[in-house]
């Protein structure tokens, strides 16, 4: 996402779905969604947040110290980073989602199924020896339901933000939002 092929100022609205986490660091993946967005375009999109997978970082933690899950940006950071790429009014919002698998096989069988990938550079390069590989199916047990089941935790993020005016300034770019825009608010001094 960090090179689209698509001349700049194309789109009126991007829709993106789970797709934002796998494009590296935020600044530049958002940089370029603006590129190619047309002003006061929408932007609306999904992505994981920090406590996606939470139970498979806690499985792996004392096992060994290498990373086993990705990292998943705050919400708070991702609205702040579409703000520093010029987006306006973003909101964000988040939900917990929790899937239960009958055995932790199935559950990882799931996680390759749907693409799932550590592409964390803290991750092991090499391959995982059987002592660390049951001490982590040995933690995960312990995370097991009343009814025997491997929960698996999704924090999804929503987010939807539009497409600033900008003009280039001796300073830099700026982002232009018309004074129409802006409401007026009257002052608890004026009513007085």
């Amino acid at each position: 996402m960090r090179l689209m092929p698509f001349a700049t100022g194309t789109f009126d609205l991007i829709f993106t779905n789970q797709v934002i986490h796998w494009g590296g660091p935020l600044t530049p993946v958002f940089r370029e969604l603006n590129r190619v967005m047309k002003a006061n375009g929408c932007l609306m999109f999904t992505t994981l947040g920090p406590d996606t997978f939470k139970e498979l970082k806690h499985a792996w933690a004392g096992v060994n110290h290498y990373a086993h899950v990705n990292e998943f940006a705050d919400m708070h950071d991702i609205g702040d980073c579409l703000m520093s790429e010029h987006f306006l009014e973003p909101v964000m919002d988040m939900e917990l989602l929790a899937v239960h698998y009958e055995t932790l096989p199935k559950l990882l069988r799931a996680l390759k199924a749907q693409g799932v990938k550590n592409i964390n550079p803290q991750r092991n390069q090499g391959l995982t020896g059987k002592m660390a590989w049951r001490q982590f199916e040995q933690n995960y047990s312990t995370l097991q339901t009343e009814k025997g089941k491997y929960p698996l935790t999704y924090e999804v993020v929503y987010g939807h933000a539009w497409k600033g005016e900008q003009r280039k300034t001796a300073l830099g770019i700026e982002t232009m939002i018309p004074i129409s825009q802006i409401a007026r608010r009257k002052s608890s001094l004026n009513e007085m």
